[in-house]
Parts: structure tokens; sequence; C-alpha cells
């Protein structure tokens, strides 16, 4: 009789606990709440590096309020960016899926794709860094450019002069399939020079299996490349001040389904459990 009680009273108070949970969404953006812990999230670290010319290959644009990503020929602009997605660990049964947004701050009206990969392990400790003007007082050592993922102490015009270290496949911008990013891409769009400012260009990750990794702590970061054309967006660092709307900035945007959290109806089971077997 007990057992018989226990089952029915299991069927109808624990089932709704079981039952699955609804999609859910977690969006990670500068300056906006982390989607999980509600405190203030300013987690994103993005830079680009370009060899417009040999000043350029020396700069560091950490702190610009834009990126360029550009796939021309002697004016090639990859972008490094890295998400801290910590707060994710224990609160999904599944990761869905993975959209990675950026907002035009100029679209150039060119016509080109831009494609992302997960850089190299040789190439984790890249720095951000706190240029950004377009001069000849941008000279950051220790900071990453196209020539050094740790810039040398050296002239903005000198080439790399040993006090500084090359990325993994050498002076150029974490550019090489296979050494310096992996070979291939996890997210590619095409542009088709329509684009205004404002408007959004969402990079669907195709292998969620990274983002495993970046949520127990493993992160290297990813590199967008363009395979032609040239594009700027907004950055981390476009905020309400300079750019009207922090929706600008970059968002990194998870689809999961949540783990189910202990329901009342378990609790009471619990309950009822216990009161059968003083009886």
């Amino acid at each position: 009789m007990k057992s018989s009680l226990l089952l029915t009273t299991f069927g109808i108070l624990f089932s709704p606990a079981i039952a699955p949970l609804d999609a859910a969404t977690a969006i990670y953006q500068d300056d906006a709440l982390d989607p999980i812990t509600n405190d203030a999230y300013d987690g994103i670290e993005d830079t680009f590096v370009g060899n417009y010319n040999s000043i350029w290959e020396n700069f560091n644009f950490g702190q610009r309020h834009e990126f360029s990503i550009s796939g021309s020929s002697g004016n090639l602009k990859n972008t490094l960016m890295r998400f801290d997605v910590t707060s994710m660990a224990g609160e999904y049964s599944e990761i869905t899926s993975v959209t990675l947004r950026l907002y035009f701050s100029n679209p150039l009206g060119n016509t080109g794709s831009i494609s992302v990969y997960p850089l190299m392990e040789a190439n984790s400790g890249w720095v951000e860094g706190p240029g950004g003007a377009i001069t000849t007082a941008n000279v950051h050592p220790g900071s990453s450019t196209w020539n050094e993922i740790l810039r040398g102490n050296h002239g903005y015009y000198d080439a790399p002069n040993g006090t500084g270290t090359l990325w993994a496949g050498g002076s150029n911008g974490a550019g090489v399939a296979g050494v310096d990013h992996e070979a291939t891409a996890i997210a590619t769009i095409a542009l088709d020079g329509t684009e205004v400012a404002g408007q959004a260009v969402d990079l669907v990750f195709t292998d969620l299996s990274l983002v495993e990794d970046w949520i127990s702590g493993t992160n290297y970061g990813i590199v967008l490349k363009g395979q032609t054309g040239d594009f700027i967006f907004h950055s981390s660092e476009a905020n309400l001040v300079d750019e009207g709307n922090q929706i600008y900035q970059p968002q990194l945007i998870f689809g999961y389904t949540p783990i189910p959290e202990v329901g009342v109806g378990l609790m009471l089971l619990g309950a009822l459990v216990v009161m059968v077997r003083r009886r």
C-alpha cells in the first residue's frame, strides 16, 4: 500500500519537475549585465591588426571604438576577439546555438566575406592593448600588433628587433592557417555591399564544441579575417557617450537548454517519504 501510494504521488508531483525546460538565451555584451549573474559585464577583449604600411604593422588598436576586417591585398586587417563566458558553467544541459553579432560602423559599400577562426594555443597570449590613435605616439610594448603578438621595445617604423614575441606564424597578424589559427572556419558570412551603418551582421557558429572550452576557462580567442573587401565595425569600446547606443557593441549570443531546477513536487515527495516511513 505504501509503495503504491508513493508511486502515485511520484507521478503526480515529480513529473512536472523533470519536464524539459524551454530554450533560453544568454547575451554577452560589454557595458550590459552578465546574462547569468546579473553583475556588470566587461569581459570582451578585441583589437585589430593591419599591414597597411610599415608603421601600421607596429600599431596597436586595442582601445579604438571601431575595428576593421579586410582581405584586400596590401591592406590586410584581422580582428582578434575573446569573450569571457565562464558564468555559463553549470547553467545548461545543452548549448544549441552560438552567434557572434557585429554592428557596422562603416560598411564602405564593399562586397566580400568574413570568416571566424579559432586561434591556436601558441597565440593564446595575445593582448588587446591600450593603443588607439593612428599617430607616431602609438608605441605600446607588450601589446599585440600585426608584426608581434607582444610588441617589442622599438620605434613605430622599425622592424621587430628581438625584444618582443612574434606570432606563431611570424609577422603576419595571426593569419597563417594551421599555425596561427585553425584551418577550418567556424562561421562565415557573405556581404553584398548594401549594408548600412548600424546594421547587425550575424556570424553563426557551425562548430559548438569550442565554446565548451571557453566556458570551462580555456579560451585562446578567435580571429576574424576578410576573404575580400574591407569592413569597419563597432568594437567593445563603443559606448553610450561616443556612439549613442551601447547596442552597437559586439555580442556573443548563446541558445541553450537550462538545467532543470529541483521542483516543488520533488520537495513535497521527499516530505511524504519521511511521513510514510514514520508510520
